[in-house]
């Protein structure tokens, strides 16, 4: 378990290997997993894994170039759940796989989790954002290490993703807005300022 599943390696990129930037997206990861968003997607897995490990995304968020993705495992078997190889692909509006995601891994550290039987946890992934347009999708399949056991898939349409994306950039242009706004209010008082100086 302290190794990165087989196949994941063809998955990630040069931030994976940036201790600074693995510690940044764990962060961000780790503050995600500890808040509780007020409107949550809830998109759940096609595929129950091993007969009661249930998985759903509840959660998509953006910083920078990255985007994160917060999903619950349930473990309501009697075995442990060995969380093994994740990745994502991109499909285009006819569902054909357009490409896979690859510069993006799990904001674990040490080692891939283990969700106990009867318990649940929270694994957060993490990529380089796409430019996903509404008609598409993109699909976060997850692995049992154990092959026998399987796996299973989460689609997010991309109606989906462009609306929390919109979220996040309606925000920032509305901040960007009111910055620009309280500049142009200042600048005049700054100028009279001047004025008032000289005339002393």
């Amino acid at each position: 378990m302290y190794n990165i599943p087989a196949g994941q390696m063809a998955m990630v990129n040069a931030d994976f290997f940036i201790v600074a930037d693995t510690l940044r997206n764990f962060r961000i990861a780790d503050s995600l997993v500890k808040s509780s968003a007020s409107e949550k997607i809830n998109i759940a897995a096609g595929k129950i894994v091993n007969g009661g490990v249930k998985m759903t995304l509840e959660n998509i968020a953006f910083k920078d170039v990255h985007t994160y993705y917060k999903v619950k495992i349930e473990n309501e078997t009697n075995e442990d759940f060995l969380l093994g190889k994740t990745y994502m692909y991109w499909y285009d509006k006819n569902e054909q796989a357009k490409m896979i995601i690859k510069g993006s891994y799990l904001t674990y550290i040490s080692f891939y989790p283990i969700i106990r039987p009867r318990t649940s946890q929270y694994i957060v992934f993490v990529t380089r954002s796409p430019n996903v347009v509404e008609d598409e999708s993109l699909v976060l399949f997850i692995d049992d290490r154990r092959k026998e056991k399987g796996g299973t898939s989460i689609v997010v349409p991309g109606k989906y993703y462009v609306s929390e994306l919109a979220k996040v950039q309606s925000s920032v242009k509305a901040t960007a807005n009111k910055r620009q706004a309280e500049t142009q209010v200042e600048e005049p008082e700054s100028k009279s300022s001047k004025r008032n100086r000289k005339k002393k």
